[in-house]
Order: structure tokens, then sequence, then C-alpha cells
């Protein structure tokens, strides 16, 4: 991150997420070829949509992360840590796990599954296949002690099993990831290994020598 650099070339978190959708969606098109390229028989025609599921995901990966990422996340459970006390009363244990490991993929969840009250109605209204790619930690987060993160609030458990249900995801009571999960997580680290080398090279901080060792 490069504070007040007077470049307009730094990046910020919507040009990341423009540049993960096109990398997953070149991803998602590379696997369609490969899949209409070994199959005997022609594949399913929604396989076809897979570039766009994955674009879309990646355009949707980061949207539940609080201004200054990791460091918000990370001030948001301090709050809830040491004011919990407030909340016992009205909230189940389970529920309090959720805001004192506030998680932003689990908030991007949120985001896209539910109709807020605003200037539109209805949602997003993303398929099955599209939220529960979007999924990269299928569990809540009574286990997200044990995992670090997790993928969806209690609130919103119920709309997670329905999405899972739906896509064979589940079995038991066990989640599983979406495939389309790891295309969306390969692009999103492809880009952010990526951009602060950029970013430095174009504030001249990296030579074009020094970028092409690190890269190559």
């Amino acid at each position: 991150v490069f504070p007040l650099p007077g470049s307009v070339f730094v990046h910020n978190r919507l040009t990341h997420s423009l540049e993960v959708a096109s990398v997953g969606r070149s991803m998602g098109s590379l696997v369609v070829d490969r899949l209409l390229g070994t199959q005997e028989r022609k594949i399913q025609p929604l396989f076809l949509e897979i570039p766009t599921i994955v674009s879309t995901v990646c355009l949707a990966h980061d949207l539940g992360n609080p201004p200054f990422g990791h460091s918000g996340e990370d001030a948001i459970r301090h709050f809830f840590t040491h004011n919990i006390h407030q909340f016992k009363n009205s909230l189940t244990t389970a529920e309090q796990l959720d805001l004192t490991q506030f998680e932003g993929n689990a908030n991007s969840f949120r985001l896209l599954s539910n109709s807020f009250k605003g200037r539109r109605s209805g949602g997003f209204g993303l398929s099955y296949a599209t939220m529960s790619a979007l999924v990269k930690y299928p569990w809540e987060s009574s286990m997200g002690i044990e995992k670090k993160k997790f993928g969806f609030f209690q609130a919103d458990k119920f709309i997670f099993e329905q999405i899972a249900s739906a896509t064979g995801l589940i079995n038991g009571d066990r989640f599983y990831r979406h495939p389309l999960v790891y295309l969306m997580e390969a692009a999103d680290d492809i880009c952010y290994n990526i951009m602060d080398l950029e970013d430095a090279h174009k504030l001249g901080i990296i030579s074009t020598q020094r970028v092409m060792e690190l890269l190559y």
C-alpha cells in the first residue's frame, strides 16, 4: 500500500477487483475450452457460464471487507471482544462469535444474499452457483477459532444451507467448497502477488530489471 503517492496508477480495492475479474474470466474460459476438448460428448450448456460465474465472484470477493482491509477487520473484532458483555443477553454464543471474530468473507455473503432497504428492492438475485462459488470458507464462526476464517454468519446460515443443498455441497452436517472457488482464489492470488511490484515499478521504487528478476 502506497499512501498518497500522487499517481493515478496505484491500485485500490476497485482496480484490484476488476483485474481479478478479468483474470478469473480468462481462467474460466480455459476450463471450458479444456472441457470441450476432452469430453467425448457435448458438455452441459450451463458449463459455458463458468467464465461469467468466476468473473462475477471475483468482482464480489472483497465486497464485504471493511475500510482498511484486514486492519478494519481487526478493529471490529477488537471492539466487540471488549464490549461483547453488552450484547450477551440478546445474542447466542454462536452469534457473539460472529462479531468477536468478524470476517469480511462472511460479510460478502451476507451483503449478496440479503435484500436490504434502499433505493432498489430485491437484492442482487445471483444464482446458486454464483453464491456458492463465492464462499471460500464453507463453515461457521465456531470453527473459525481453529480455521481462522469462516464463510457465513449465523443470521445467514439457513440461506447458505439452502444454497449448499441445491448445489450438492453438503453431506450431513459437513459442507464442501464449490469447485469454482479455486479459480477465484487463483485469480486473486495472481493479481495480488504482482500488483505491489507493478505499483512499485511505476513509482520508480523498483527497476524494470529487478521486476523481471522477481517475476521470471
